[in-house]
């Protein structure tokens, strides 16, 4: 059963259990209740978690949590089980699968028996919720043919099936307002559901979930997403908002998602604590999600635990949380896989680790971690260099090591330290490992795509546009981006150019009187020294007719180190300067990199950021609106994006021209203006950058405008020959 790989590597088997929604139990019979299978998952999300697993190198085949699952097993021979099966029946039965698994030897992603069956108890999780000191509403538990205790609890409350998930028996009808009330709902759930049922003070206020990735200190938390209801149902009697089975099969009608949510940092930052707390305390593993309601007066209030989180893309909680902290779907399940593996000392083919530590490089505890000359000096450039911090196999070494012949490759320790290890379509890792598709050149792609050398009137120089050239200053990048325009040159060997150089092409510059604006760039500029770097701003600014000089770098992203006290402090010396920087990915805004930025702003120097669309790393709306987001939160204005260029083997990168289109369209309206970038394509053959942007005119004549606005709605307005034909007539 053994797969393997053509140069003979041999691929993890992943089995995937789980329940699959049926529309009839077996024999035929229908459901009796419309949630029945609420907690079993559609095909489609079985074959998005298989599809993921599949492109990120694994086998993975369907083991479905039948009662001849063992049977199953045995015949299949998994490595390891990404478990997301919900079991046969009863209240233990989020633990089954997991328990067969144990007994049988088989490693599994999620939480383990105690931590499931524990949490499938909603009473007993608030407990150990209430143990570590984490506020949760008041309750008791009721049993079939017990009398109501309520005690010192509080009107209204809400009644729930103590051991189901996914919202089970909750919706509007599940708020009593009153002891009346409350035993006609407990009547009906007993009937209904024929077991123990928790009834709980109703906290009325807004509804927020917290996700959780990894183990131990390396947890992932993410920051909360608000449900936020925004169309009540017409039923005056159930005023509530109660995040439903119901509710979540129509979310689309009832729901918006926001995160981060728009609360305190203190209120947040709590959530995420409490989050934290439940998980360790519970024994929870890989992944889980926390959900909390807010009170009107602020308090953080723990609903329930959710170790077992759904997984369909696209309408579970967790993946959107996951999407919105910028984790792809194609990510986040080989991500949560790779949380199991490291538990089990597992590699991707199967064997135990060595238990070798990742390499020093990039563990960040160098004591010259924080200089940008160490971490330059450091950077990684060889395929020996880089197995050591990324598991590869024989096959992927031997791709890289031709790719290496051709193009060059350099990563900062730093950029290093933010790739997933074992997600090989990390967007991280894309946009700076080689890839054996860089080799492969398609019709149309060009060495030198902007016709940069034709259109250099002087060496170091490209003249472009009548008043404003670019000036080459360097070949060296403290990172080679995988998608460079430049890598003709870029990367081809460590070269900046002389002071013979600078000062003839100062002299150029300075003999063309209709340059105003220099833009200043490599490679990266800021790889050179201070000193070096003054000596090209003190030359520019010395003639009158340059007014605007310009650095474009991404060492902020890629080195943020390099951005000291001392630079920015020699930088502010040269205005009026602009620098213009490159994030293409929400991950990139680390607060190292956010520090930096904000060096560089505090010294009265404007920021903005130029992003490139990259298929795989952020061509998704909900990923490019995080970034922007960030991005202005940093004080940096978005400027352009770019369709990616025709450079040699790049193909594998560039997206078609609609998605980017459709990004912006989808931008317009839903943030500020001034967040939105201009998506431009630079013309191949030097034709400049020529704005790309969606058509919002339906029709335009002598009378009117005829427009769309961001939501599709159409409206008119005036054209100005309207008013002068009515001049004309009097």
């Amino acid at each position: 059963m053994q797969r393997t790989e053509p140069g003979g590597e041999r691929k993890l088997r992943v089995g995937i259990a789980c329940n699959i929604r049926q529309k009839t139990k077996p024999g035929g019979r229908r459901k009796t209740l419309p949630d029945e299978e609420a907690e079993f998952d559609e095909p489609e999300t079985v074959e998005a978690i298989r599809q993921a697993l599949l492109n990120s190198g694994y086998d993975p085949f369907v083991l479905e949590a039948s009662a001849d699952f063992q049977e199953k097993v045995r015949a299949q021979k998994p490595d390891i089980v990404f478990n997301i099966a919900e079991g046969i029946s009863g209240r233990d039965r989020e633990a089954q699968i997991p328990a067969i698994l144990s007994y049988m030897g088989i490693p599994y992603t999620g939480s383990d028996t105690s931590a499931l069956a524990v949490s499938l108890d909603k009473h007993l999780t608030k407990e150990i919720a209430a143990s570590c000191g984490v506020l949760t509403p008041a309750s008791f538990v009721v049993k079939a043919g017990s009398n109501i205790r309520a005690g010192k609890i509080h009107f209204p409350v809400i009644v729930k099936p103590n051991a189901e998930g996914s919202s089970k028996g909750i919706g509007d009808h599940s708020v009593a307002r009153n002891m009346e009330e409350l035993k006609k709902k407990i009547a009906e759930d007993m009937s209904s559901y024929r077991e123990d049922l928790l009834v709980e003070e109703y906290v009325d206020g807004r509804e927020f979930t917290v996700g959780l990735l990894g183990n131990g200190k390396n947890t992932k938390v993410f920051p909360p997403m608000e449900i936020i209801f925004r169309k009540k149902k017409n039923d005056r009697k159930h005023p509530w908002n109660i995040y439903s089975f119901g509710v979540k099969q129509n979310y689309r009608e009832y729901i918006d998602y926001q995160c981060p949510a728009d609360i305190p940092s203190g209120i947040s930052k709590r959530m995420m604590q409490d989050a934290k707390k439940i998980y360790d305390a519970m024994g929870c593993l890989d992944f889980a999600r926390m959900d909390f309601r807010l009170s009107a007066d602020n308090r953080v209030c723990f609903i329930e635990a959710n170790p077992l989180p759904g997984l369909a893309p696209g309408y579970s909680d967790y993946p959107m949380l996951a999407e919105f902290n910028g984790i792809s779907y194609g990510s986040l399940v080989p991500e949560i896989l790779s949380a199991a593996l490291k538990r089990y000392q597992m590699k991707a083919d199967g064997k135990k680790r060595s238990g070798k530590p990742a390499s020093g490089k990039i563990s960040g505890m160098d004591p010259e971690w924080g200089d940008w000359k160490w971490q330059y000096r450091n950077r990684i450039r060889t395929v020996g260099e880089l197995s050591e911090i990324i598991p590869l196999m024989e096959k992927e070494k031997r791709d890289i090591s031709g790719c290496l012949e051709k193009f060059r490759m350099a990563i900062t320790p730093y950029y290093a330290s933010l790739i997933r290890p074992d997600d090989p379509h990390d967007p991280i890792r894309m946009q700076a490992v080689p890839s054996e598709e860089e080799m492969t050149v398609t019709p149309g792609e060009m060495a030198d795509p902007l016709n940069e050398e034709a259109q250099s009137p002087a060496p170091n120089i490209v003249k472009r546009y009548p008043d404003r050239v670019l000036f080459l200053v360097t070949r060296c990048c403290a990172m080679y981006c995988r998608h460079c325009t430049r890598r003709r040159l870029v990367g081809e060997e460590d070269h900046a150019i002389g002071k013979r150089e600078i000062d003839a092409a100062i002299s150029y510059i300075a003999g063309e009187r209709e340059i105003r604006d220099v833009l200043i760039s490599g490679g990266d500029p800021l790889t050179l020294s201070d000193e070096k770097l003054e000596y090209i701003l003190s030359g520019l600014r010395k003639i009158p007719h340059v007014e605007i000089i310009r650095i474009g770098t991404r060492v902020p992203c890629t080195m943020p180190q390099r951005i000291t006290p001392e630079l920015v402090g020699m930088l502010k010396k040269y205005q009026p300067l602009w620098i213009n920087t490159h994030f293409n990915h929400p991950r990139e805004l680390t607060a190292d990199a956010v520090k930096a930025c904000g060096r560089i702003v505090d010294a009265g120097i404007p920021l903005g950021n130029q992003s490139v669309l990259l298929k795989g790393v952020n061509d998704d709306a909900r990923i490019m609106k995080k970034l922007l987001l960030g991005l202005v939160k940093a004080r940096i204005r978005p400027y352009y994006l770019y369709q990616c260029d025709m450079s040699e083997g790049l193909e594998h990168f560039r997206t078609d021209v609609r998605t980017g289109i459709d990004i912006i369209r989808k931008l317009t309206g839903s943030i500020s203006g001034f967040a939105v970038p201009k998506f431009v394509i630079d013309a191949p053959g030097g034709g400049g950058k020529v704005p790309v942007n969606p058509d919002y005119i339906v029709s335009l004549d002598d009378h009117k405008v005829v427009m769309k606005n961001y939501l599709g709605k159409t409206y008119e307005y005036p054209n100005r020959n309207t008013e002068k034909k009515r001049r004309e007539k009097k």
